[in-house]
């Protein structure tokens, strides 16, 4: 047996364990181990084509895939509600209330920023199971120089909580701004290891 036809029916073997598993081995991978054809999906026809070219039947060509697109998150204002969604249905609701400076400085703190800025929000769960919790491990914050900047330990009056349906939470996070310009960006993620935001808010002091 060649080593070329060998590579073929390994490949059809994992195809068919790939198979089993629900199409996915690899988590997160971009494309899927054992689409031959090139159209997202797992299926006989991948199949056909491996068992053809392992017979000498057929040659495997590579299909051009697409590189998959990532939505732009839409663009909100302090005040204005943010929706996050599992299909059409709205599982829990973010708004930004009020982003205020404040002169307190904690002596303790690591750095020395520029300004400090406490960010009030509120969010509410809407119809998911799942307790909501919203805190500063879901925001980041960019200012007017584009730093990415830190949380502060400044005082706040309310940490976030777990929130059970048809229930709300108001809280506050603060963050020192190495820029002294008025405006910064505050970005949402719905997940704290999304690599995507959901929202993005142009705010200005």
């Amino acid at each position: 047996m060649t080593k070329k036809r060998t590579l073929l029916i390994t490949a059809v073997v994992f195809f068919l364990i790939g198979t089993m598993c629900s199409g996915m081995i690899g988590f997160g991978a971009t494309y899927l181990f054992g689409d031959i054809d090139g159209d997202g999906k797992i299926t006989a026809a991948d199949a056909r084509k491996l068992l053809r070219a392992s017979a000498k039947l057929e040659t495997l060509v590579e299909p051009e895939w697409e590189e998959p697109t990532q939505p732009e998150p839409q663009k909100y204002s302090i005040g204005e509600t943010v929706s996050v969604k599992e299909g059409a249905k709205t599982l829990y609701t973010l708004k930004i209330n009020s982003a205020t400076l404040t002169d307190y400085r904690n002596p303790y703190a690591d750095k020395d920023p520029e300004q400090v800025v406490i960010i009030d929000y509120t969010y509410e769960n809407v119809a998911s199971t799942s307790e909501i919790y919203i805190s500063s491990s879901n925001f980041k914050v960019i200012d007017g120089d584009k730093n990415v900047c830190s949380t502060y330990p400044a005082l706040v009056s309310d940490s976030p909580k777990y929130t059970p349906v048809r229930a709300r939470c108001t809280a506050q996070a603060a963050y020192g701004l190495d820029s002294d310009k008025n405006t910064f960006t505050l970005l949402f993620y719905a997940e704290f290891l999304d690599d995507q935001p959901v929202a993005t808010f142009d705010i200005t002091l």
